[in-house]
């Protein structure tokens, strides 16, 4: 057993839930991950609160709805446009977005801070920084072996694509490491 804590993702605790599904003792996922008895527990208590949240793509560790839920969803509309719009975003610029939505909302005692950007960031696995313009002129259509331009694959079929080998992967792999980055690779094709 772990003598340390540790604090599990949504993903890594669909994984343990998926085992046990499969067949696999609950005594025998903890030994295997290192993870205590009661932890088990607790996630298969949980699962389909855990289910939910990995339908829903949270990456969080921590199942905990933010305080101000309707502000946090306006932000996040905000934020896809002006990622579709290819328009660069900072924290300063976020915050004040979200200081005006917030007063839009009527909502009196929001403060955006550093403290508030980090959570938001941290719930929704936002990752912002200077749009490079060699990536604005990449050709996204793909040449077949026969020479033809096929359109790139759609979000939804990188979505199936990865978990298909998520699935292999969760019947073939005995560590947390390949699952992870497939996790990885699923939130950035949802962040697309």
């Amino acid at each position: 057993m772990a003598s340390k804590r540790k604090a599990l993702s949504i993903r890594e605790k669909a994984y343990v839930i998926h085992a046990i599904e499969n067949g696999e003792k609950k005594s025998d996922v903890g030994r295997r991950l290192e993870l205590s008895h009661s932890t088990v527990a607790t996630i298969w208590k949980n699962k389909e609160a855990i289910r939910r949240a990995e339908l829903e793509g949270k990456s969080s560790k921590k199942l905990r709805k933010p305080k101000f839920e309707e502000l946090d969803q306006a932000i996040l509309s905000w934020l896809k446009q002006q990622r579709k719009s290819n328009i660069p975003i900072s924290g300063p610029i976020i915050k004040a977005k979200a200081k005006k939505l917030a007063e839009k909302l009527g909502i009196v005692n929001f403060k955006s801070s550093e403290g508030w950007l980090g959570k938001l960031k941290h719930r929704h696995n936002i990752i912002y920084g200077k749009i490079n313009d060699e990536a604005l002129d990449i050709d996204t259509n793909v040449t077949t072996s026969t020479g033809e331009s096929e359109p790139p694959p759609t979000i939804q079929q990188a979505l199936d694509a990865v978990k298909i080998i998520e699935k292999f992967l969760l019947f073939n792999q005995k560590s947390f490491t390949a699952y992870q980055e497939m996790a990885k690779c699923i939130t950035k094709i949802r962040q697309s």
